[in-house]
């Protein structure tokens, strides 16, 4: 009894040690969803932005007799 709680306690700290060496997958997920929600918001400000441009060009265009008095 005394030598399976000896072995479990030295597999243990053996994989405690071991975990440290490791690589973590969860940092280059997180490098990952960061690019992406970079990407993401320069997308959607881009959008935006051509968006902005299409409605001032839509509202030129849809009164040109207003536009011609000013």
């Amino acid at each position: 009894m005394n030598t399976i709680l000896f072995l479990l306690a030295i597999i243990g700290i053996a994989l405690f040690i071991i975990s440290f060496f490791i690589p973590d997958a969860t940092k280059e997920i997180k490098k990952e969803v960061e690019h992406l929600t970079l990407q993401w918001y320069e997308e959607s400000y881009k959008m935006k932005k051509r968006i902005k441009i299409l409605e001032e060009e839509l509202l030129l265009t849809s009164f040109p007799e207003k536009n011609k008095r000013q």
